[in-house]
């Protein structure tokens, strides 16, 4: 089937069982008493009651196979080998649940266990996030990683408490570029154009920073949106430029690297409390023991999926902005840094110089 008609059938069916899965969920989390969590009937096995089964769903926006879902179903694995099955993860992908801001809204909740998230949409619930997704802040990756594994990153990691998640470990999300139906090789070509960004409010501001306008679309709307002209196109990594079939409606992939976004997966402080300390041990254990996994599969993913575009577009553009083209983006956003950064210089300066 061809990309884009799969695509647009998943769609259609995600959007079609949205409504019937959050009366689900809803339904489930009121009869285990609100905590995201629902317990099987016992048995007797020789004559002993056996523990009831716990159940917590996780969303994950991205398709089945995707590195993040690759990783969810690891972290669902661990955690019931660990716990001899008395604990199930449930991955629901391809946003059954929810585009990010809602499943973060159901982990607050308590109606949702666990999801992975972008930095992007946690930073608008933990302001304090924004320090780590500033634009042009990275190097490169071995840069960002030597960051969120240090002392700084994990203390941002928990600093989800604040807004009632469990910060169990960072995956990771690529290097996040431009991509347009027109081409795009110089600052002043970004005048006018229109682009699906992330539902954050300095993601928007870096936008129009480089003259063009931001738009708040779902993920799997952005391919029509572009189609007709509704949008001009988007910004993400690689391997969902190729998972969406983006490249086939806006084929010039404008390596500008403004962004290095980090993704997390949180757990529901409401669920995870209704659980003992020992089994709450385990699932934060499994959940670290998923981040190397998540990095491996992300690299793979990376050169499989520029080989696919490649391969099925033989049109497409990576497009290298000059250096002095690549610095006047750069410049044009440093006013971010004053108006998001200022009250987390400290922490800004810090990345920085792991950096040197």
């Amino acid at each position: 089937m061809h990309r884009k008609n799969r695509f647009e059938e998943e769609i259609k069916l995600k959007k079609k069982l949205i409504s019937l899965i959050m009366v689900s969920i809803l339904t489930m989390s009121l009869a285990a008493c609100g905590n995201g969590a629902t317990s099987g009937a016992t048995d007797k096995v020789g004559g002993v009651v056996t523990t009831p089964e716990v159940v917590l769903k996780l969303g994950e926006i991205h398709t089945a196979g995707y590195p993040t879902a690759l990783a969810d179903e690891e972290f669902s694995r661990l955690v019931s080998e660990r716990t001899n099955g008395r604990i199930k993860i449930e991955v629901f992908t391809d946003a059954t649940l929810g585009e990010e801001a809602d499943v973060i809204e159901q982990m607050q909740m308590g109606t949702l266990g666990f999801a992975r998230v972008s930095l992007a949409p946690m930073a608008n619930f933990v302001p304090e996030m924004n320090a780590l997704m500033m634009p042009y802040l990275y190097n490169d990756s071995a840069h960002m990683w030597k960051v969120l594994n240090s002392d700084l990153g994990q203390s941002m990691l928990t600093s989800i408490k604040s807004a009632g998640l469990v910060g169990l470990c960072w995956y990771d999300g690529g290097t996040r570029c431009f991509y347009t139906d027109v081409k795009i090789t110089k600052l002043s070509d970004m005048k006018g154009l229109t682009f699906r960004m992330q539902n954050n409010e300095m993601m928007f501001a870096l936008c129009s920073a480089l003259g063009a306008t931001a738009i708040n679309l779902g993920q799997g709307d952005c391919y029509q949106a572009i189609q007709n002209g509704t949008i001009d196109g988007a910004e993400n990594n690689i391997p969902t430029y190729e998972s969406f079939s983006h490249d086939e409606v806006a084929p010039y992939y404008v390596e500008d690297n403004h962004s290095m976004i980090p993704e997390i997966l949180a757990g529901s402080e409401i669920a995870l409390a209704q659980l003992t300390a020992e089994d709450q041990a385990i699932i934060k254990a499994c959940a670290k023991e998923t981040q190397a996994f998540e990095i491996k599969a992300w690299a793979e993913r990376e050169v499989v999926a520029k080989a696919a575009i490649q391969a099925a577009n033989p049109n497409i553009q990576w497009v290298k902005l000059d250096a002095g083209e690549l610095d006047k983006f750069q410049a044009a956003v440093q006013p971010l840094y004053t108006k998001y950064g200022a009250k987390y210089i400290e922490t800004i300066n810090k990345i920085k110089a792991m950096g040197k």
